[in-house]
């Protein structure tokens, strides 16, 4: 079955690994959101049936984009760069409250969003041990305060939304395998490879029956 895939925050290294693994599925179309065009690589161009320019905060080109993509599927991959701790991490509550009310417009009844957060936000905790979980939340408060109001933003829609919350995001090796685990627990791991995200975001969109909701995943 055919599915167009919008996906924001396309020249991140996230948002790149989403493309590649997507189009490797047959009758994928996918649509890169992008600010700078010139940010994504020849291999990955190729890839995208189309590039749409534009602000990921702006409801004028978000609203265009899902119009020219008629797109079945949002993937947000959105970060801001490699601080972390940075208080100006606000790109992806700031998205999100400009682009879940939009999706509730009677223009864009089918669209399903899938929202790559982070293990720590919201309702979920980093459990490491020793105290560690609670320094790393410490250092990452700005980013996972981001990631909650990103995912308190998209509760309006949250029948049409799925909510993954990876540990620590590594560009390593894949392993090819994802387990999740609950929001309170320890995880068998603090990091998930890119690539396996990538894979569990293509077996999301491509499934025969939508579950929306939150999960916590690691390897």
């Amino acid at each position: 079955m055919t599915k167009s895939i919008l996906i924001l925050g396309a020249t991140g290294a996230t948002g790149i690994q989403c493309i590649e693994k997507l189009a490797e599925r047959p009758g994928n179309k996918i649509h890169a959101f992008v600010r700078n065009p010139a940010k994504l690589d020849t291999k990955t161009l190729k890839r995208c049936k189309s590039i749409q320019t534009g602000d990921a905060k702006k409801v004028s080109d978000l609203r265009r984009a899902l119009a020219e993509t008629n797109a079945d599927w949002v993937v947000v991959a959105l970060g801001n760069g490699v601080d972390l701790s940075a208080k100006s991490n606000t790109i992806r509550t700031s998205n999100a409250q400009v682009l879940a009310p939009w999706l509730e417009d009677p223009d864009f009844p089918r669209v399903r969003v899938l929202v790559i957060s982070s293990n720590g936000a919201a309702s979920s905790k980093i459990v490491v041990g020793l105290g560690i979980g609670m320094m790393i939340s410490s250092h990452l408060h700005n980013v996972l305060n981001d990631h909650t109001g990103q995912e308190n933003a998209f509760a309006s829609i949250s029948h049409r939304t799925i909510v993954v919350r990876p540990t620590a995001l590594t560009s390593d090796a894949p392993t090819g395998k994802l387990v999740e685990f609950p929001d309170t627990k320890k995880g068998p791991s603090i990091k998930t490879d890119r690539a396996d995200l990538a894979e569990r975001v293509v077996g999301t969109v491509g499934a025969a029956e939508f579950k929306a909701g939150a999960i916590n995943i690691t390897v």
